[in-house]
């Protein structure tokens, strides 16, 4: 057990000093805030800027972290790395993400069963998300035909969060209403626990990490999950459910991936739970800020609605299917633009080098060496894009029109989920997101149908744009702002 105080001996002993832990917290935190309140350095954004215009078409180049060196690959060492197994995402992750403090991992399970069970999927599961958003949208979005204010990202982390669980866990544990209130918070809480205990010097974390209430409440919350998911487990292990009843959800896809020693409720649990960050929470990121530019920008509402209603009137029986969803390319192409110029994340491709890697270009790169890509900046550059500071929701729709009419043939390379040297949100090479299709259909029909059943504005038009807050290197939508709703008569 951890005592409540350090003590310190000089000389002999005949001298002890003891320093409690609670005063010893106090005091590190008081001394970081006063750095961080009186530092005047660039952020992280200026820096990359700074690197980016000076490295992009040399040499790679270092900027420093809270916690290691972060190497900042140019654009032409990228297609040398895209098939290197020698650069390893789940390394980083457990980096990144504070692994020794936090139990997050990047787990091969959920990663193979995302991108072979979910993908070879999605047309069976789709019936399921769409009546799941339904459901959610009518339990969260207010029905009166008179305008309505609603927190925008916290809204939309609900509805999106009662997709992904139907999906991850299925609907009888998704539709406890504890258990989405568990899921939607927890990785706000985890990305909360991580940035406190990366304010702390590294040789201090062993001991701080039992003084942060964001640790206590994020294993709390983790505790009570893992509660809930227990049974799943025990009907798995005691063969209660059949071969032929098997759910399409991922926790019976992972299960049934694992090994026997890791078919335990605490790793399963961790599985599940850290499940939420990329299908829920980043999803809820990117669809917070295409609702923000949606109300700022409604020129474009009438054009998206015109393609959800004119695809989906073209199914049977107006039921939407996994390849409807590839014809609305206007939509697709909004929602691109929208990640251009606000994606989730300032850098992508992060990875960390198991071996020493020497390229052809004479580049050498040390075992251990974290890399990243300037994936925002990239979005950002007039020799990829041009005019790249103006939105321009129909972009990637004309480019792709404009191909089309030169090839005679379909074209997916500015497709939303398209992975290329200029495209890196979805991140690139061997460990690009798998989930990224998934994520797309879930975008475009909770758009769709949102500019098909309401008019959308923003709160308060002399403000324009919510704002994004820079966190390191994340882009967050501003939680605390408003859009404004109006269910439509004609609907």
């Amino acid at each position: 057990m951890l005592s409540p105080t350090l003590v310190g001996v000089l000389g002999q002993g005949n001298w002890t000093f003891t320093i409690y832990l609670p005063v010893l917290s106090c005091a590190i935190a008081l001394l970081a805030l006063l750095k961080r309140r009186l530092s005047s350095g660039p952020g992280e954004k200026e820096i990359l800027q700074n690197g980016y215009k000076k490295f992009k078409d040399t040499s790679i180049w270092k900027m420093q972290t809270s916690d290691y060196p972060l190497y900042i690959l140019p654009n032409k060492l990228l297609p040398l790395l895209r098939l290197d197994k020698r650069v390893d995402l789940p390394s980083h992750v457990h980096d990144q993400y504070q692994s020794k403090y936090t139990n997050a991992m990047c787990s091969s399970s959920f990663m193979k069963c995302t991108q072979v069970n979910l993908n070879n999927n999605l047309a069976t599961i789709l019936p399921d998300v769409i009546e799941e958003m339904h459901r959610a949208m009518t339990r969260e979005l207010p029905p009166s035909p008179k305008w309505q204010s609603i927190l925008a990202f916290e809204k939309l982390l609900r509805i999106i969060g009662s997709v992904s669980g139907r999906v991850n866990v299925g609907p009888e544990i998704s539709r406890n209403a504890e258990w989405l209130d568990l899921y939607t918070q927890y990785p706000i809480n985890f990305f909360a626990s991580i940035s406190a205990i990366t304010q702390w010097p590294r040789c201090l974390r062993p001991l701080v990490q039992y003084t942060l209430p964001q640790l206590r409440r994020v294993n709390t919350m983790k505790a009570r999950m893992s509660e809930i998911l227990a049974p799943e487990f025990e009907k798995r292990r005691k063969a209660k459910i059949s071969e032929s009843n098997k759910p399409n959800t991922m926790l019976q896809w992972v299960w049934d991936d694992s090994t026997e020693n890791d078919r335990t409720d605490e790793h399963q649990s961790m599985i599940q739970i850290l499940a939420t960050v990329p299908t829920t929470y980043t999803v809820a990121f990117a669809a917070t800020q295409a609702l923000f530019d949606l109300a700022a920008r409604p020129e474009y509402i009438p054009i998206i609605r015109e393609e959800f209603e004119s695809v989906c009137d073209s199914c049977e029986e107006k039921r939407l299917t996994k390849e409807a969803f590839g014809k609305m390319s206007k939509l697709d192409s909004f929602l691109k633009e929208s990640q251009r110029i606000t994606p989730l994340a300032l850098v992508s491709f992060e990875r960390k080098t198991l071996e020493n890697i020497d390229l052809a270009d004479g580049t050498h790169i040390p075992k251990g060496s974290h890399i990243a890509a300037p994936s925002y900046h990239i979005g950002l550059d007039e020799s990829h894009f041009s005019s790249p500071e103006t939105f321009d929701g129909l972009r990637f729709h004309n480019l792709q029109q404009a191909e089309f009419e030169r090839t005679g043939k379909p074209s997916t390379n500015n497709q939303y989920v398209t992975v290329n040297e200029s495209s890196l949100h979805f991140g690139y090479g061997l460990q690009a997101c798998p989930g990224r299709w998934f994520a797309a259909i879930v975008l475009k029909l909770l758009l769709g149908l949102m500019v098909t059943e309401f008019d959308v504005k923003l709160m308060d038009k002399g403000e324009g744009r919510p704002k994004s807050e820079i966190d390191r290197f994340f882009i967050y939508p501003d939680s605390t702002k408003m859009v404004v709703l109006r269910k439509r008569e004609d609907v």
